[in-house]
């Protein structure tokens, strides 16, 4: 485990080596295209099911890909613009079951797959290898829900408005490859499934919504051109 010592270490470490090679960083501060992978944990919230339960996950995994450009370096820093793909997904925690079907608890899964247009602000005119960032994006996700209880059911897909804001750093490791850490809280509207009672068929199959936000830790890779 990173102890106190051993975090004020690795900080200073990185210090010294944002001071010590500051032309390092100078061919990604020019600007261009650049191109990403990523991967990283989910760790959604507790959402309303329909109004019968309070529905958790378990902390999930997402996998995405970026194409984006960086502008030229000003006195202020970088901006970025970005394309964002991804793919995620989670277990359903138990839930705790309320009102027409208080008896009853939810398993499943929750699947989701969505695009974003992502703006970053990069702290580069601290100039060396580490370079802390901001953004924020706004997209979609195709949210697909599996949830099986003994009295009802929940289930298909919806895709709905999406949007998360975005805190990292970037570890330049020469004038093309970096490496990203950072954290992400994400919401969306509510997406809405069918429903039904266990084992009765109901044509057509009502509707239910979902509250569905989080937090994501991922960690990536970047080439810029």
């Amino acid at each position: 485990m990173l102890n106190g010592k051993s975090f004020v270490a690795a900080l200073a470490i990185a210090a010294t080596a944002s001071v010590a090679s500051p032309a390092l960083a100078q061919g990604n501060d020019a600007g261009g295209v650049y191109v990403g992978a990523e991967t990283g944990v989910v760790m959604a919230g507790s959402g309303n099911l329909g109004g019968d339960a309070v529905v958790g996950q378990k902390a999930g995994f997402d996998l995405g890909g970026t194409v984006g450009y960086r502008f030229a370096q000003t006195p202020s820093g970088n901006f970025r613009v970005e394309l964002e793909g991804h793919y995620s997904q989670s277990d359903l925690d138990t839930g705790r079951p309320y009102g027409a079907f208080a008896a009853d608890a939810y398993n499943g899964e929750v699947q989701t797959a969505g695009a974003m247009v992502n703006a970053y602000y990069d702290l580069s005119q601290l100039g060396g290898r580490v370079v802390p960032y901001v953004g924020a994006g706004l997209g979609f996700e195709n949210v697909d829900l599996d949830a099986r209880g003994s009295a009802a059911s929940y289930h298909g897909n919806d895709t709905v408005f999406a949007y998360q804001a975005i805190a990292g750093i970037e570890y330049r490791i020469d004038n093309h490859v970096s490496v990203t850490l950072d954290g992400r809280y994400f919401d969306m509207d509510k997406p809405r499934f069918h429903t039904a009672p266990a084992g009765i068929a109901v044509t057509p199959e009502p509707t239910a919504s979902y509250d569905l936000d989080g937090f994501k830790g991922m960690v990536g890779v970047r080439y810029t051109f």
